[in-house]
C-alpha cells in the first residue's frame, strides 16, 4: 500500500479484525498515517511493515466506543511523528492491549526533500515519539502491556500524557478528564534515542496511576544546552505531543503520577548531560 493522499487506512467500529503481512509506504504528504484503528474489538495486527510520514500504528477513539482486546505482534513501524500511538482522538476508551516483539523507529529513508517541498522543519531521521499513550478528550486507557520491543531514533522514546482538550463528538456533553492506569513497559531496548527524554505527565487531581517499567535499556543522546531545561507545563488544552524542548531528565521525567515502579531500568547516555537520569516530581 503506497502513498495515500492522507491516512493510508482506517478501520472503524470493526469486530474480529485481522490485519497481517502488509507493507505500507505512506510518505508523500503530511498527515500520512500508516494504519488507524478506531473503536474496534478483538483486533490482531501482525507481521506488518509500516513506513509513514505521520503516525505509524495509531489507535483512536473518535467513534466514542471502547477499543479493546488488541494484539500487535512482530510489526515494524517507522515514522517521523509517532511510531506507536493512542490518540490524539480519545473520546472513547482503550482497554486490554498487548504489543509484543515490535520495532519502533524513525524513518527508514531520508525525507529532507519532502520536508523542503512542504516547507516543514522536522528532523529527517528521528521520530518524535517512539510510544505515545495519550488521553485528552475524556477517554480512559487501562491494561496496556508493551513487551520485548525495540525503540530507535526517537526524540522521546516513551510518552504518557493526560490533557483536557475535549474535542467532542457533535452533541456530546463535556466529559470529566480522562484517566491512564495499569501501564507496563517490559524488556524495552534501543539505540540513538533522545535527547528530549521520556516523560509522563498527568494532572494534580487526575494523576497517571500504576505504571511499571521493567528491564528497560535505552541508548540516548546528551542534551548540549548549558543549563537544565525547565519542566514542561501540563498538557492542558494543547495538542498532546511529546515533541518540543527536552525535559529535565535525560532518561525519564514525570509529574502527577502515582504508583510508578522502575525495575532494572537504564538509559545509556552518549555524551555529557547536566540532567539527572530520572526525575519524578511530587504530585
Amino acid at each position: 500500500m503506497i502513498n495515500a493522499a492522507s491516512w493510508m487506512q482506517l478501520y472503524l467500529l470493526c469486530n474480529n479484525l485481522l490485519v497481517e503481512n502488509i507493507t505500507v509506504s505512506n510518505i508523500s504528504n503530511i498527515n500520512n498515517d500508516g494504519i488507524d484503528i478506531d473503536g474496534c474489538k478483538s483486533v490482531i495486527l501482525r507481521n506488518c511493515v509500516i513506513d509513514s510520514e505521520d503516525d505509524g500504528i495509531c489507535f483512536k477513539g473518535s467513534a466514542g466506543g471502547l477499543l479493546q482486546n488488541v494484539l500487535v505482534k512482530n510489526c515494524q513501524s517507522y515514522s517521523s511523528t509517532n511510531a506507536l500511538k493512542i490518540g490524539t482522538d480519545t473520546q472513547g476508551s482503550f482497554k486490554n492491549i498487548l504489543v509484543y516483539n515490535c520495532t519502533l523507529s524513525g524513518p527508514k529513508t531520508d525525507r529532507t526533500l519532502l520536508y523542503q517541498k512542504l516547507h516543514l522543519h522536522y528532523h529527517p531521521f528521528d521520530v518524535i515519539g517512539g510510544i505515545s499513550w495519550e488521553s485528552t478528550d475524556g477517554g480512559s486507557l487501562s491494561n496496556i502491556l508493551v513487551s520485548k520491543c525495540t525503540i530507535n531514533k526517537a526524540l522521546s522514546p516513551l510518552f504518557i500524557g493526560i490533557g483536557d482538550r475535549f474535542r467532542l463528538i457533535p452533541g456530546q456533553k463535556k466529559p470529566p478528564v480522562g484517566s491512564i492506569q495499569r501501564i507496563v513497559f517490559d524488556q524495552i531496548s534501543g539505540e540513538n534515542n533522545g535527547p528530549n527524554g521520556s516523560w509522563f505527565s498527568g494532572f494534580k487531581d487526575k494523576p497517571i496511576t500504576d505504571v511499571v517499567l521493567t528491564n528497560v535499556n535505552l541508548g540516548v543522546k546528551a542534551y548540549t544546552g548549558n543549563k537544565v531545561p525547565n519542566p514542561r507545563h501540563e498538557i492542558g488544552t494543547r495538542y498532546p505531543d511529546p515533541g518540543g524542548n527536552p525535559v529535565p531528565a535525560y532518561g525519564l521525567w514525570g509529574r502527577h503520577i502515582t504508583n510508578l515502579t522502575l525495575s532494572n531500568c537504564n538509559w545509556k547516555l552518549t555524551g555529557t548531560d547536566l540532567r539527572p537520569m530520572i526525575q519524578i516530581e511530587a504530585t
